[in-house]
């Protein structure tokens, strides 16, 4: 019996990976193997709408009005992902004297819940794919981003951060159980009101140019 030669199964391979990830080109992240979540109802963006991700509260209060969050359709996977403007200064008003003020990081997030129960995500791994359409700091850093969750209490958590290469999308990773950063008290993982990305300098170095950063496909899956 012929058996097929190892070339051609490397290349249905990759249609294999073509199909999987349509339309993602290249991909890479922080964690080996990258993990495939099943998609949350508001993480997908599929409907034509940011699904009611807003600017976190953390965030400048003029960033809704002035860079509003919208969708593009160059997604990661499926028809929409979330299109996110990454200012490099933002201002406030007091007195009728404009403030401007440099932007080294801000966050966008969804709301699960404001009352009752939140979401248990207890023992597990967060996932969001991001690519950083345009927008630089000052050279040697790097724009990066994290995944971060709030309980009840508002109790903050994040994961690891990941340095964003341009053009290309990245998978941005949070392992409950091993936080990069919580608050103490440590958050109640088991009741989750938000969960949302931050966009950053690396460190606290500063937007040096406006530009563009697109979310897709949040989600998440047990730790193993």
């Amino acid at each position: 019996m012929m058996k097929t030669p190892m070339s051609v199964w490397a290349f249905l391979s990759l249609i294999g990976l073509g199909l999987f990830l349509p339309g993602c080109g290249k991909v890479t992240g922080p964690i080996s193997p990258l993990i495939n979540p099943s998609i949350a109802s508001f993480g997908s963006f599929d409907d034509g709408t940011t699904d009611s991700w807003v600017y976190d509260s953390s965030s400048p209060v003029n960033l809704s009005s002035t860079w509003p969050l919208t969708v593009t359709s160059q997604a990661f996977q499926g028809p929409y992902a979330l299109e996110i403007p990454v200012p490099d200064l933002a201002y406030s008003v007091n007195a009728g004297v404009t403030t401007y003020i440099s932007l080294s990081g801000y966050s966008v997030h969804y709301q699960i819940t404001s009352s009752g129960q939140g979401l248990n995500l207890f023992n597990m791994t967060l996932s969001m794919w991001v690519k950083l359409v345009s927008g630089v700091v000052t050279a040697p850093n790097q724009i990066g981003a994290q995944i971060f969750l709030k309980d009840s209490a508002y109790q903050y958590a994040n994961g690891t951060f990941v340095k964003l290469v341009p053009g290309q999308w990245m998978q941005v990773t949070y392992n409950v159980n091993a936080p990069n950063y919580q608050a103490s008290p440590a958050p109640n993982v088991s009741n989750v009101y938000q969960v949302g990305l931050q966009l950053a300098g690396n460190g606290s170095s500063l937007f040096t140019s406006p530009g563009v950063v697109d979310a897709d496909s949040f989600g998440w899956e047990k730790t193993p």
